[in-house]
């Protein structure tokens, strides 16, 4: 299985032996569903990142409403990522110039730490898969920031032509 996000409001779940999707959420009514990404975690669990500025949390068993609803992005959310550490810890990147990591057990008050360091909008972030917690993000500022939470700083930034994505790299693929 795999899934898509689409500009037309909706995600879609596809089997990869069908021609057509076996599942269609509207996910975000009326907005551009921008990112998704599957919990490893929870396998039913997927979450969602919108125009509408809010990160959306599904159980694809139950799709009729969302799980959980996290506000506080002030523009589109650009990327979402689930912690390949964690189950209940969610990263997005903003066009407010934001990376926010969020803990969905904590659901009065979800929003763990806001990382503002970019001058442009984030369009990207990533997970270290070695190393608990480490999150890179990129924007438009061309500067690829690396982060340790809970100070979220500690590394130098890089510089490059980034406009759009970038992934760690285990370290065994450059041998």
């Amino acid at each position: 299985l795999f899934g898509s996000a689409s500009g037309d409001q909706t995600i879609k779940i596809w089997d990869i032996k069908l021609p057509h999707s076996i599942q269609t959420i509207i996910a975000h009514p009326g907005f551009e569903v921008l990112s998704m990404d599957w919990n490893k975690y929870q396998e039913n669990m997927i979450i969602t990142g919108s125009t509408d500025k809010t990160i959306k949390v599904w159980d694809l068993r139950r799709t009729d409403h969302e799980l959980l609803c996290l506000r506080g992005h002030e523009y589109a959310v650009r990327r979402v990522k689930c912690s390949p550490h964690n189950s209940n810890i969610i990263a997005s990147a903003s066009y407010d110039m934001t990376m926010r990591l969020w803990d969905i057990s904590r659901q009065s008050n979800p929003l763990i730490e806001v990382y503002d360091g970019h001058t442009e909008f984030v369009l990207g972030l990533d997970y270290n898969l070695y190393i608990e917690g480490q999150i890179a993000t990129c924007a438009w500022d061309e500067n690829i920031h690396i982060f340790q939470p809970p100070a979220l700083s500690g590394f130098p930034n890089f510089s490059a032509k980034i406009l759009e994505a970038f992934q760690f790299i285990p370290l065994a693929w450059m041998w």
